[in-house]
C-alpha cells in the first residue's frame, strides 16, 4: 500500500497550527490537527461536499456550524454537503483533533450489510445520493481512545 503525507505548520500572530495529512491509496485520509489560537476565531464555512468524515476531538472545545459544541472526548460522523455557517474556536485553548475521511465509493466495503438502524443520510451515501447533510455526535469509547492514542503516538516514519 502506498501513501502520501503532507505536513503544514503555521505560526502567526493569531495562531499556531500543526496539521499532518496522510493519504492512503486505499481511499482513506487521516488528518491530525493541533492548533492554538491567541484570539477568538470565527471561521466562515461555505457549502461544500466532502467525503464521509469521522472526527475525534482529543482536546479543547469548538462550536460547530449547527451551534452545538464539540468537546474533548466526543466524536462525530459528518456526511453530505456542509451548509453555510460559522465555526468558532475560543482564544487560548489548545485543540487537538483527528479526522478520518473515507472515499464514499469504498465506504460500503466496511459495512457488511446495511441495516435499518443506520441514519438515512448514511443509506443515501451508500446509494450514491448523499445530498442531505448529516452530523451525528457521540462519546468516544475507551476502545476508540486506545486506537486514537496509538495513532497519535505511532513511531512509524515514512
Amino acid at each position: 500500500m502506498s501513501s502520501s503525507e503532507c505536513i503544514r505548520e503555521y505560526i502567526g500572530d493569531e495562531e499556531k497550527r500543526y496539521m499532518q495529512e496522510i493519504s492512503l491509496s486505499s481511499g482513506i485520509v487521516i488528518v491530525f490537527d493541533h492548533f492554538h489560537f491567541r484570539e477568538h476565531i470565527i471561521e466562515k464555512i461555505t457549502p461544500h461536499k466532502l467525503w464521509p468524515e469521522f472526527g475525534f476531538q482529543i482536546a479543547g472545545t469548538r462550536q460547530l456550524i449547527n451551534g452545538n459544541s464539540h468537546q474533548a472526548g466526543e466524536n462525530f460522523l459528518a456526511i453530505g454537503t456542509y451548509s453555510k455557517g460559522t465555526q468558532e474556536f475560543p482564544s487560548h485553548e489548545k485543540i487537538i483533533k483527528i479526522d478520518i475521511h473515507i472515499n464514499p465509493l469504498l465506504l460500503g466495503d466496511y459495512i457488511p450489510q446495511p441495516s435499518s438502524g443506520i441514519p438515512s443520510a448514511f443509506s443515501q451515501l451508500l446509494d450514491g445520493k448523499d445530498e442531505e447533510f448529516y452530523l451525528g455526535c457521540g462519546q468516544t469509547t475507551p476502545a476508540m481512545q486506545v486506537a486514537l492514542h496509538q495513532m497519535l503516538n505511532c513511531p512509524y516514519q515514512g
